[in-house]
């Protein structure tokens, strides 16, 4: 590949398209398998495109597949060659663990983050046939749908150990409640102290943290030249102080991500929560939404969506049913922005009201009181209802 584009500079235009509108990077990420020297090899071919053309990472063939979605389906489908042989005779929790060590296997993200980093960098310039999806246009939520939609059952089988563990502790902080005479909501707290490690290495979420990882750079790189070209008439103010002139950046918070991308998928979302239950009750530092704040102001278009926000509302307020109280730095809780956003009653609403009513009224200074849990019921509802509409859903 390297004497190809050293002899023929343009041979990774993108107008240099095969029949359906593939490109050279297109090509480049079609991963046979999962080992490490083929993730390499295929790792430099796609580095070395992307040098001479940086913009094919937004072209999309003729049935609208960029190269990050033929990368993630490739790369799905080489991962499932790979759990495809089980051990007969097995029993299921047994199988349910070995498959849990197969998802500690090569992670396969060098080259999606070549991808990602280029879709940043990169113009949105193509050619007549090809997408100008541009660095604003990138879609989180589509890139999750699609690792969801080709691994929904590895990541169900996650999101249903999670929520089975879940159910325990808190039967357990209910037990110990009684036994001790004090509330479910102090002994949960002394029990709920750190999130689940069990799919640290599962290779769709490493994907997933990536991506929304992604979308953060995408967001504060877009505040920036929103700010520097408005600082125009600042400079000299900002001469004299220089600590004014350097915004605070927010920290990368994985679950505040999550929450903040419309239409994330709720899979995806309960596997945030399982691995950052503190998250709940921490505010972003910029706008002071919590994530409950975040899903409720989705805005949604067709049924899908509104499904999708509806589960996604029952799973963060199973979890922090305080958060329904809470307001932001403009003064709204989750149901003024539920409310603004057209979220129906049965939707969401009633959910929302219902916390609101059984709950202690708090502070909107953003500090939080002691945190409380769902039932396992409502999180078993959720999972049902996402593992049963996941069609639907992604």
């Amino acid at each position: 590949v390297r004497c190809l584009l050293i002899a023929n500079p343009n041979a990774a235009n993108v107008q240099e398209k095969a029949n359906g509108g593939y490109t050279p990077l297109h090509y480049a990420c079609m991963v046979p398998n999962d080992k490490p020297n083929t993730i390499d090899d295929y790792k430099q071919m796609v580095k070395l495109i992307l040098e001479h053309c940086r913009e094919s990472v937004h072209v999309c063939t003729n049935d609208g597949q960029s190269p990050i979605d033929i990368h993630t389906k490739y790369v799905s489908k080489a991962k499932r060659k790979v759990n495809a042989f089980d051990i007969p005779g097995i029993t299921s929790k047994r199988r349910s663990k070995s498959s849990r060590s197969r998802q500690k296997s090569t992670s396969c993200t060098g080259i999606l983050q070549k991808l990602l980093d280029a879709s940043m960098n990169a113009t949105s310039s193509v050619g007549n046939h090809g997408s100008t999806n541009g660095p604003t246009h990138f879609r989180p939520s589509k890139a999750l749908d699609l690792l969801l939609e080709c691994n929904s059952l590895e990541v169900l089988e996650n999101v249903a150990l999670e929520e089975a563990q879940a159910s325990s502790l808190k039967l357990r902080a209910r037990r110990m409640a009684r036994s001790d005479n004090v509330s479910v909501v102090s002994r949960a707290s002394t029990i709920y102290t750190t999130g689940s490690t069990n799919f640290a290495h599962f290779w769709v979420w490493e994907w997933a943290i990536l991506i929304l990882k992604s979308q953060y750079k995408r967001r504060l790189m877009m505040q920036q030249q929103l700010q520097s070209g408005g600082s125009g008439t600042t400079s000299a103010s900002s001469d004299q102080n220089p600590a004014s002139s350097s915004p605070i950046t927010p920290p990368f918070c994985i679950l505040h991500e999550a929450t903040r991308t419309k239409d994330c998928p709720v899979p995806i979302l309960m596997l945030a929560i399982r691995a950052f239950p503190e998250d709940l009750r921490s505010p972003d530092t910029m706008t002071g939404n919590y994530p409950l704040h975040f899903v409720a102001g989705w805005k949604t278009s067709d049924e899908k969506s509104i499904s999708r926000k509806s589960m996604a509302l029952s799973a963060v307020v199973s979890e922090f049913p305080e958060a329904t109280k809470f307001t932001n730095k403009q003064g709204k809780t989750p149901l003024s922005l539920a409310l603004e956003t057209e979220t129906s009653w049965d939707n969401g609403v009633r959910r929302l009201t219902t916390f609101q009513n059984q709950q202690p009224a708090t502070s909107s200074s953003g500090t939080t009181d002691t945190p409380t849990t769902g039932t396992s019921s409502s999180s078993n509802r959720v999972f049902n209802h996402a593992s049963g509409a996941i069609s639907t859903s992604s």
